[in-house]
């Protein structure tokens, strides 16, 4: 059996929070939310969550969140991995799915079947049957409308997407919401600003070193961020190296 290859990391940062400008965050923020958002509140908001005492990460309730997010990933496998409950909790799924977009886009929903008089004739004749069986609920309580909206919106990925498409395309407030792009720029910015806050580039490269297997290689690359408009800096390029190249 041939060993298996060593992996190289060709574009790795381990830069510190000196090597970041102030306003990082006008990249995909426009003003004056990259000015509120800066750097320094976001190493200051990251050292309180992971470091402080008074963190919510130490709250009694992080313990049932965890244990929640356990018994999700052991319900999400077993449904997998079960011929029978994969089918079943999929048609659950997208009757739950179906009630939450009723609920919340009712309004536009009729505006929008009744534009074509085949459609809503249609239309009419499913929930009629949904109905008949008992697979639909057209007016429940608020209490049960609130709960099913927020059930599809976290724990039901399908849904959420298509409640978010939905908000996206059809209303006016929709263009408000952040597209994936943007989120994933947003999950990046509060990453660094997680592990810039380490005192050494060797601290961050350590726990970078310890995700990936035994023999893989990195190339550690500076990053010059002078010139993008976006704030001054503390430490320039050339001292990325002399950090990088320091052992501690």
């Amino acid at each position: 059996m041939e060993p298996k290859p060593h992996i190289i990391n060709c574009h790795t940062h381990v830069f510190k929070s000196d090597a970041i400008p102030p306003f990082l965050a006008k990249t995909f923020l426009s003003w004056p939310f990259y000015f509120i958002f800066n750097t320094s509140v976001i190493l200051g908001l990251a050292r309180f969550w992971y470091n402080s005492k008074l963190s919510p990460r130490r709250w009694p309730y992080t313990y049932f969140y965890r244990r929640l997010q356990i018994a999700q990933y052991a319900y999400r496998s077993f449904v997998q991995r079960n011929p029978i409950a994969r089918p079943l909790v999929s048609i659950i799924n997208l009757l739950l799915i179906l009630h939450a977009v009723y609920f919340i886009f009712k309004p536009l929903l009729i505006k929008l079947i009744a534009i074509n008089s085949t459609i809503h004739t249609w239309v009419s004749a499913v929930k009629n049957v949904l109905v008949q069986f008992h697979l639909f609920y057209p007016d429940p309580s608020t209490i049960i409308k609130i709960t099913i909206i927020l059930f599809v919106f976290l724990f039901i990925k399908s849904g959420r997407k298509v409640l978010i498409g939905i908000l996206k395309n059809g209303t006016k407030l929709g263009g408000l919401w952040p597209d994936d792009q943007s989120i994933a720029f947003y999950k990046r910015y509060l990453n660094i600003g997680r592990f810039a806050n380490y005192k050494t580039s060797s601290s961050i490269f350590g726990r970078l070193e310890k995700q990936y297997d035994a023999g893989t290689g990195f190339i550690l690359l500076p990053m010059d961020m002078a010139y993008m408009g976006a704030g001054p800096l503390k430490g320039e390029v050339l001292m990325q190296i002399k950090w990088m190249s320091s052992p501690g």
